[in-house]
């Protein structure tokens, strides 16, 4: 049954993330924190479908409020590996894209795994590639310690309690010049407090912060230390319309982005 997912879904949607997302770190705590952050003008809602008392797919879409450009959407879609090709994924998009176009969203952007099965599926939906990189990861007990520059003292998160202005000046600078399809230009400091440093795992958020928005912290395929890490191709997809829009996170391992085709585009006059 496809319904209307609330925040008391979070034990089972976090069940279900972790399984098909493995390389990310969710807690329903977590999970409850930025539902109940989400700011009103992101407009976010979310669906899920159950078998049982199984939450077995889960979508959501908002608009992005961290960047001037109006109009710039999300979309995440994500289905149990073992209830795929059932139709769930189509539902759920269906349900996303409908949403989407009513608030207002005329450019909308995901992630999407780039297997053989996940790229099909996006095709057959309309979608077609535009970018991808690489997930790294690396177990932080195998890394050792940086040798600091003279004049340099590494500092805890812990340290910034009092007043996290300098570590916020910094993310809010860095992401400026972030490539990828938006431009992160509007991260107002409470927002940030709130959205990030307030969160019960912020360095996870962080994490998945950096990641989704293709955060170039290092040579690709290499950890800090130059020793090459499991990693898994990831993108985002991108779709332009001014009637209806979406694209999802396509439910299976490694990303690629994808944006809908010129030939499924809207007819409405003056869309592109």
């Amino acid at each position: 049954m496809l319904r209307e997912a609330t925040i008391d879904d979070a034990a089972a949607a976090v069940q279900l993330l972790s399984m098909v997302q493995p390389e990310w770190v969710f807690s329903v705590e977590g999970f409850r924190h930025s539902w109940a952050n989400s700011p009103p003008e992101a407009r976010r809602s979310a669906w899920c479908i159950e078998e049982g008392d199984e939450v077995i797919a889960w979508g959501t879409t908002s608009l992005m409020v961290e960047t001037s450009e109006p109009g710039v959407g999300g979309i995440g879609i994500d289905v149990h590996p073992e209830r795929r090709r059932a139709g769930l994924g189509s539902a759920l998009i269906a349900a996303a894209e409908r949403h989407a176009s009513e608030i207002g969203v005329t450019r909308l952007l995901s992630f999407s795994r780039g297997d053989e099965a996940s790229a099909s599926f996006a095709h057959s939906k309309g979608y077609e590639q535009t970018a991808s990189n690489e997930i790294l990861v690396v177990d932080p007990r195998d890394v050792e310690p940086p040798v600091l520059p003279e004049g340099v003292e590494l500092k805890p998160y812990t340290a910034f309690v009092d007043d996290p202005w300098q570590i916020y000046h910094v993310f809010a600078t860095s992401v400026l010049d972030v490539p990828g399809e938006e431009r992160f230009d509007t991260i107002p400091y409470e927002y940030w407090l709130d959205r990030f440093w307030r969160h019960p795992s912020p360095t996870a958020t962080r994490v998945r912060w950096h990641s989704s928005t293709e955060w170039p912290l290092q040579p690709r395929g290499l950890t800090p230390t130059g020793r090459r890490a499991a990693g898994r191709t990831t993108a985002r997809a991108r779709f332009p319309s001014t009637a209806a829009a979406g694209s999802p996170r396509w439910p299976s391992r490694g990303r690629s982005f994808a944006r809908r085709n010129s030939a499924a585009r809207s007819s409405t006059p003056g869309t592109t």
